[in-house]
């Protein structure tokens, strides 16, 4: 005899509606935390990139001023530019990029990965004394982090010319 009700193989809808809702919440973190690490990296990145610029900078202009004889930097007056030893060294803001030029020659000191947004050089000492000059950048990061916004920062550093 042949049985009315006979028990099927395969999945009921309960089922098969408890595994889609498994795998849709599995699928959710996931992504999620895709989304955190390309975010994270991202920012790592940018600020990386603004680390580098600002010691690269920093590296050439210690150098460069602790060398220096002299500078045409009046005391208390900001500048947006600074001149060394009677004109022979030149710092400059040109285009977002931080500019040296020395002997003729010109180096850019950041790379196209930041945009310096600002830049102000200072004398910090009385006109008897050796000069100390400060630098103070804005620089912005040229990678888009997440909602398209950009990460900048605003750093400084001060150095003192030879006696």
């Amino acid at each position: 005899m042949k049985k009315i009700f006979e028990k099927k193989k395969g999945y009921s809808l309960i089922e098969t509606l408890i595994y889609g809702l498994i795998l849709g919440v599995f699928l959710l973190v996931v992504v999620q935390l895709f989304v955190a690490v390309k975010t994270s990296n991202a920012n790592s990145v940018a600020f990386g990139s603004l680390q580098k610029n600002f010691h690269q900078v920093v590296s050439d202009f210690n150098q460069t001023v602790k060398n220096a004889e002299n500078t045409t930097l009046l005391p208390g007056t900001p500048a947006t530019t600074l001149s060394l030893n009677s004109g022979t060294i030149f710092y400059e803001l040109d285009e977002g990029v931080l500019k040296k030029t020395e002997g003729g020659e010109v180096w850019d000191l950041t790379t196209n990965e930041v945009t310096v947004s600002a830049l102000s050089f200072e004398n910090l000492t009385e006109a008897t004394q050796s000069a100390i000059i400060k630098i103070r950048m804005d620089l912005e990061s040229n990678y888009l982090l997440q909602g398209g916004r950009r990460l900048s920062e605003t750093l400084e550093t001060s150095v003192g010319l030879r006696r």
